[in-house]
């Protein structure tokens, strides 16, 4: 993930992380925290819509989605940024 990051936004600074725990247990337990927690910018929904569709269908039954990617990446930034988890947190994000 983090090489086709890099590849579609060489400015981007990505750093590379080993995420070793159990998926489906990670988005569970941490869905509400993101419900809560994250914000997304104003017009996401036109400006992302595959990640719109695939954040906003998924369901609790893990098999029933095809892809996890979407709320892997959203738990990881609320169990970095929120939770404390991983050292220095950031400021904010800005969205081009």
């Amino acid at each position: 993930f983090a090489r086709a990051v890099q590849a579609r936004a060489p400015g981007v600074r990505v750093e590379w992380f080993h995420q070793g725990a159990n998926k489906e247990a990670r988005i569970l337990s941490n869905s509400a925290t993101v419900q809560h927690c994250l914000r997304f910018p104003k017009g996401w929904r036109t400006r992302w819509p595959e990640l719109h569709a695939h954040l906003t269908t998924y369901r609790r039954q893990f098999r029933a989605n095809r892809w996890h990617d979407a709320a892997d990446v959203v738990t990881g930034i609320v169990e970095r940024e929120v939770s404390g988890r991983g050292g220095k947190r950031l400021r904010g994000v800005r969205f081009l």
